[in-house]
């Protein structure tokens, strides 16, 4: 047997690979705040003493914090501790859109501080805040 791909394997440590979006809505409004939630899950049966997890913004979002300026694309750290075997915390992540021409996409980043990282992403649609239709007047003889 000859094996073309090799991948190496971790037995007795943490897993976050089964964290996930929570909630993913429909549609949001440019300009309106939105809560997304975050599933943040050990599902191995190590502890995971380092854990991370950041969000990557790309252009045309906002983080509602007090601290965090509107981004052209960039993360932060949103959270960082320890999870034990089989722990699931919820993180909440507020957000506001700020383009509404394309679906917009999030990304969160996971790391277990051993060296594995995992990643997910959700696509949202945004709808404009208002829509202002041309008006044209003619003059009538």
């Amino acid at each position: 047997l000859s094996f073309t791909r090799t991948r190496r394997v971790r037995v007795g440590g943490g897993d976050l690979g089964l964290s996930h979006w929570r909630t993913t809505p429909v549609t949001l409004t440019a300009g309106e705040p939105y809560t997304f939630a975050l599933e943040v899950r050990n599902s191995g049966p190590g502890i995971i003493t380092a854990a991370q997890v950041a969000l990557w913004l790309m252009p045309g979002w906002e983080a509602v914090t007090v601290t965090q300026p509107f981004t052209q694309g960039g993360g932060f750290r949103l959270w960082r501790g320890s999870l034990q075997p089989q722990e699931t915390r919820v993180l909440t992540l507020p957000v506001r859109p700020r383009q509404w021409q394309i679906p917009q996409r999030l990304d969160v980043l996971y790391r277990d501080g051993a060296g594995q990282r995992w990643e997910s992403r959700t696509w949202v649609a945004i709808a404009p805040r208002r829509v202002f239709l041309p008006l044209v007047l003619r003059q009538v003889r």
